[in-house]
């Protein structure tokens, strides 16, 4: 973003122009002309550069990537990249096109030097602006590069054990000569991938070090040294071999515990990084974790309806490799605190099967399977309550935005209402106003642009100076509109990502008495509930977004309506 050249070429113009030679001259020409076209390309890149952070802020948003944190970092650099680019902010902030503005005035106004000297003061501000937007940026997202490359391998991991599982039942109870040739050429696929594994992390761990040695965030350096430190005592590489040699044994259990130690030690240190930023309640991950306990259920209870109907479908001498898959089956639950209490259940279901008891296999392993439906209708719950969270939070946002323009707003007509003559006291008393209005927005860490105009807005009218006060709060009020606007727009999206993805139905499963899933000819959701309580579900499962949202959405729909007739008029 520092553009060192155009500012360069001021100063040149600005020495040529103090060593008295006009505008008018060729050498003075030239350089103004330059810097008015080197200016004009920066502006136009640093308004796109807005545009595009804009764009990633909302993916962050809604695609749950990174934390809440870090998205409002991402608006509010957007929100002053517009400012300092938009030619309709050049008359009440010395910003790009202000800048433009000047070079202009001194090939044509006669005032060479002074209009070349405010031009070069408006470049040091705003490069100065780009500067604290970058060290800005650089302490926000620092870390998060490395968690993206955790990230990586621990899907990778994750892909490669669901291989393996796949493998694992084609091949069960095989040995490696009995293996059809498309088994083999996978066998050996997976474990070279397994293998290879061990690589990235390797890498992983090499740049987790270097991020470390360069952050400038003490909280973040020492988040990334931990976690660097923490893969070298754990190695999750050793397991990775282990695995990978186990499913070239066509040992497919032990492989499979050794990759599951393996994402373990990985998810340890992806939750150590994660340390480098505070994780609030309602942040978009927490959303995202909860989704993840919620597929991980679903997994357990699609594989343990199919155990039970292979159990049902049986023959009664030959349920002993059902029990080794209920084994295992009831050893992943133990392992999910979601699923502990459906874990019993697997567990005597497995000791059934051994003993050869089909029937009583069969209760058990239904009752796991009602016991694993309760525990994702309390996931369900808590991701209800998550956005229910994440929408206050947005209405208590506006609600303060819209107070802090109100305020403004009534501070403005004060200082409009200023007479030229007014005394030191009565602009000192506006000064104090616009303080406690700047401190404001920072507690409630509403829009920086918005709190640094006000700064500029305070200082101002402690100098007296009315119209620049004026531009200033003027400045200031179209922030907080930038901001009104961002926070309508961002319930619209939640508003419509509810619509598009409707509460997901309970996990489907065999109907049994007292049981909590439907049965295969379509009975539909059996939980005993009292009608009241069946009637509230119902209820809330049709609603896709509260209504108390609505009345700002239709106030954000209005906005947009009067810009379309706007437009037309125009």
């Amino acid at each position: 973003m520092n553009q060192p050249v155009p500012a360069l070429r001021i100063l040149i113009g600005l020495s040529l122009a103090g060593a008295g030679m006009a505008a008018d001259d060729p050498g003075v020409n030239h350089e103004i002309r330059t810097q008015e076209s080197d200016q004009r390309s920066v502006t136009a890149q640093t308004g796109s550069t807005a545009k595009d952070i804009s764009e990633i802020a909302d993916e962050y948003a809604y695609n749950h990537i990174g934390d809440q944190s870090q998205v409002a970092a991402l608006s509010a650099i957007a929100d002053q990249l517009a400012q300092i680019s938009d030619p309709t902010q050049a008359g009440k902030s010395r910003n790009m096109p202000w800048v433009e503005n000047r070079l202009t005035a001194a090939r044509s106004s006669g005032d060479t030097k002074g209009e070349l000297t405010k031009a070069a003061a408006g470049e040091e501000e705003i490069l100065s602006t780009m500067n604290a937007l970058i060290s800005g940026a650089q302490k926000q997202f620092g870390a998060m590069q490395q968690r993206s490359d955790l990230q990586d391998v621990i899907e990778a991991q994750q892909k490669l054990q669901s291989d393996t599982e796949k493998l694992a039942d084609q091949t069960l109870g095989k040995d490696n000569s009995e293996l059809t040739p498309q088994q083999k050429i996978d066998q050996e696929r997976i474990a070279a991938q397994q293998a290879q594994l061990k690589d990235k992390i390797t890498q992983a761990a090499d740049e987790l070090k270097q991020a470390a040695a360069q952050a400038t965030d003490p909280t973040q350096a020492q988040a990334l040294k931990d976690t660097a430190d923490q893969l070298a005592k754990q190695d999750p590489t050793k397991d990775q071999q282990a695995a990978a040699d186990s499913i070239r044994d066509n040992k497919m259990q032990d492989a499979q515990q050794d990759q599951q130690t393996a994402l373990d030690k990985l998810q340890n240190a992806q939750n150590t990084l994660s340390q480098t930023q505070p994780q609030t309640p309602d942040a978009p991950n927490a959303m995202d974790q909860l989704a993840d306990q919620q597929a991980a259920l679903d997994k357990l209870t699609s594989q343990q309806q199919q155990l039970k109907d292979d159990t049902q479908n049986a023959k009664p001498d030959n349920l002993a490799p059902l029990a080794q898959q209920q084994q295992d089956l009831a050893k992943q639950m133990q392992d999910n605190p979601q699923a502990a209490d459906a874990a019993p259940h697997a567990d005597q279901a497995q000791q059934d099967l051994a003993k050869n008891d089909q029937a009583q296999a069969e209760q058990q392993q239904q009752q796991a399977l009602d016991k694993l439906a309760q525990a994702s209708q309390a996931l369900q719950q808590k991701m209800d309550d998550l956005q229910n969270q994440q929408l206050q939070a947005l209405d208590q946002q506006l609600t303060q935005v819209a107070a802090m323009q109100q305020a403004e707003s009534q501070l403005q007509s004060s200082t409009q209402a200023m007479k030229p003559d007014a005394s030191p006291e009565a602009f000192n008393a506006l000064q104090a106003q616009q303080q406690d209005l700047s401190a404001q927005m920072a507690d409630q860490k509403l829009s920086a642009q918005a709190q640094a105009h006000a700064d500029q807005a305070a200082q101002n009218l402690g100098k007296m100076n009315q119209s620049q006060a004026l531009a200033e709060e003027q400045a200031a009020m179209q922030s907080l509109d930038n901001e009104q606007k961002d926070l309508q727009e961002k319930l619209s999206k939640m508003q419509a990502k509810a619509a598009k993805h409707p509460k997901a139905a309970p996990p489907q499963a065999g109907h049994e008495e007292n049981g909590a899933l439907a049965s295969k000819n379509g009975s539909g959701w059996q939980v005993q509930l009292q009608p009241q309580e069946r009637e509230k579900l119902n209820s809330s499962s049709q609603e896709n977004f509260p209504k108390k949202y609505e009345a700002a959405l239709s106030q954000y729909y209005k906005d947009l309506a009067a810009g379309d007739d706007q437009g037309k008029a125009q």
